[in-house]
């Protein structure tokens, strides 16, 4: 794989030094808490459930509530925040929603914003091609299932990002709403934070110690693990199994069996094909929880000028062979 500076065309000369500042603080610390985070909430379940009281541990109604709860506030936060908003700029938002949005992103703990756009933008530009830093592709049955892995988790083991690979986010990182939440600091207060609330939460509705350990398990443990590989598993599935709705001249692929668990991401060659629209649901069969959110605070005047395809673009790009309606959806 060609290192990230050779991916870009862009010299270190024109770095800014609010760049460097983001670029040289991620490079030496962020990953090095990223990777840890791969490994610590497997680690922290399993002595969870070896160390736990029994009632903690008991899945009943709150605790399961609390886990719901969070999956759905981070997994809709992460898509319509880091991902529509932040990485593919789908839409514009109030200060107070980019803030909240970069905070529940930051939560699931797969890294700042800065280095997740940075990272995404260059999956789109070399999307299961050389330069494409997650695509699970493989020549033979067991390079597939190693590219599913690879695409999965794996290449967070791997990947490094030079400091030429920020000048693809410098419109993020001179948002001063996102340059004051979403430096590595303050990335490492909202991780902690989504693991301390619910803990707490846990401690008032329940007890102190066995109240906080449950809040802990099931709204920080368990929600980490389920937000987390709601992301790895669009990468890994979503460019594998499925059909190709559009024409991307790459691997991405529709799959209505992760579309709903990933809040409409799971329709990744339809995202692929129209990587700026506010909304995956470009025909009408395809749900789309996180583009109805976005909708709704549209119509709050939370956000707008939202990003979405003409019709000429729809059809232009549409597989003819692919069975589906043709009808879409605005």
């Amino acid at each position: 794989m060609p290192s990230s500076n050779a991916t870009h065309p862009q010299k270190n000369s024109n770095i800014s030094a609010q760049t460097r500042e983001i670029g040289r603080s991620l490079d030496q610390r962020e990953l090095l808490i990223l990777r840890a985070w791969l490994l610590l909430p497997w680690i922290a379940l399993a002595l969870c459930c070896a160390f736990m009281p029994t009632e903690a541990l008991r899945p009943e109604r709150g605790g399961i509530g609390m886990l719901l709860a969070g999956y759905l506030i981070g997994g809709i936060g992460f898509e319509m925040g880091y991902h529509r908003l932040f990485a593919h700029r789908s839409f514009e938002a109030s200060a107070v929603v980019r803030a909240l949005l970069v905070i529940i992103g930051s939560s699931a703990a797969e890294g700042s914003i800065f280095r997740w756009a940075a990272i995404h933008r260059r999956h789109h530009e070399f999307s299961d091609r050389p330069g494409d830093p997650h695509s699970p592709k493989g020549a033979t049955w067991h390079g597939r299932i190693r590219g599913l892995w690879h695409a999965h988790l794996g290449w967070m083991w791997n990947e490094t990002i030079g400091m030429t690979e920020y000048l693809r986010v410098t419109d993020l990182i001179q948002d001063p709403v996102l340059y004051r939440l979403g430096r590595v600091r303050m990335y490492y207060l909202w991780v902690a934070l989504g693991l301390i609330l619910p803990s707490v939460l846990g401690a008032w509705a329940w007890g102190p110690w066995t109240g906080a350990l449950r809040g802990f398990l099931w709204g920080g443990i368990l929600r980490l693990l389920l937000v987390q590989n709601r992301g790895f598993a669009i990468n890994s599935i979503g460019h594998t199994f499925g059909w190709k709705t559009f024409d991307t001249k790459d691997e991405s692929r529709d799959n209505p069996w992760i579309a709903l668990p990933t809040f409409g991401a799971g329709w990744q060659n339809t995202h692929h094909a129209f990587p700026s629209s506010w909304t995956n649901r470009i025909l009408w069969w395809q749900a789309d929880p996180a583009g109805l959110v976005i909708r709704g605070l549209a119509s709050a005047g939370l956000v707008w000028s939202l990003r979405y395809p003409n019709t000429a673009q729809i059809q232009g790009k549409r597989v003819p062979s692919a069975g589906h309606p043709r009808s879409t959806f605005r």
